[in-house]
């Protein structure tokens, strides 16, 4: 995913967002036949499982919000699930005060925002990493019942969709940079168009919820093209297994790459600006 070409930018408040093409590289194409629950062999924070029902690969993304269970998790890294096939994910917590309920976890449309999903970055602890972001929320804007990251994006729902209002993935599009009161902070690539498309809207609304509390400054295409640039020089390797694809990763002074390939191709990369996530960390 070297070859990458940014587009103009859409500014909405503090929200800039430049479309991004370039070669398909994955022919994967995604089922959402997923049932998702809790260890059968008992409830563990860290970890669900996953069993794909439908008659493809699922794909499941790095920051999707899994509802219900014990707690309400976020998955941690990307992973490929084979169709009929079952597979243990790794997951954190974005709900610290409940530990009841059932067994299965509704596959939200929904992805945890920029810093929540920041704390994954916290090698020693991205658990308590996760929560602490959790409790900006509560403070700033009031408690809920069990410090639910849920709750506190569903309270700013309405809000959040007025600014993605009318904002669509164009033709041939492969990815999306997020810019957020000025500065680059995060790029969505994926090996294909039609994995962009199903994932847009959750994109955006995890950026627009932290858009929300930032000076509504515009980002100059210039600071998006150097982001992808410094991306572009940074080296990418496997990590390790991730279901039936491979983890990536990669990481610079100017930008961490996370991501998945699968079947030879690279399927999804996520591009998140470190300096930019230090100053989210404290507004």
């Amino acid at each position: 995913m070297n070859e990458l070409h940014v587009g103009h930018g859409t500014t909405r408040d503090a929200m800039t967002i430049f479309p991004i093409w370039g070669e398909f590289t994955s022919t994967l194409s995604s089922t959402a036949d997923v049932v998702v629950g809790e260890c059968t062999r008992g409830a563990q924070v860290g970890t669900l499982q996953v069993v794909n029902r439908g008659a493809g690969p699922a794909l499941l993304l790095e920051g999707q919000v899994l509802v219900g269970g014990w707690q309400n998790r976020m998955l941690a890294r990307s992973v490929v699930v084979e169709r009929h096939a079952r597979a243990d994910v790794d997951v954190v917590c974005v709900e610290e005060q409940r530990w009841n309920g059932d067994a299965t976890h509704r596959h939200a449309d929904r992805r945890a925002s920029l810093r929540i999903r920041a704390g994954l970055r916290q090698d020693a602890d991205s658990q308590s990493a996760v929560w602490e972001r959790v409790r900006h929320y509560e403070e700033r804007h009031g408690a809920t019942r069990t410090r639910s990251f849920t709750d506190h994006a569903d309270r700013r729902a309405s809000q959040v969709e007025s600014l993605i209002a009318d904002l669509r993935p164009l033709p041939g599009q492969l990815g999306v940079l997020v810019a957020l009161a000025g500065q680059p902070a995060v790029t969505e690539v994926f090996g294909n168009d039609h994995l962009l498309q199903r994932d847009f809207d959750s994109i955006l609304r995890a950026a627009a919820l932290d858009a929300l509390d930032l000076a509504p400054t515009p980002t100059p295409s210039r600071r998006a093209r150097r982001f992808l640039e410094r991306a572009a020089v940074t080296s990418v390797r496997r990590t390790r297994p991730a279901g039936d694809g491979w983890s990536v990763e990669g990481v610079s002074q100017y930008v961490h790459i996370s991501g998945l390939d699968h079947g030879g191709g690279a399927v999804h990369r996520v591009l998140t600006n470190p300096r930019h996530e230090l100053a989210l960390a404290g507004a």
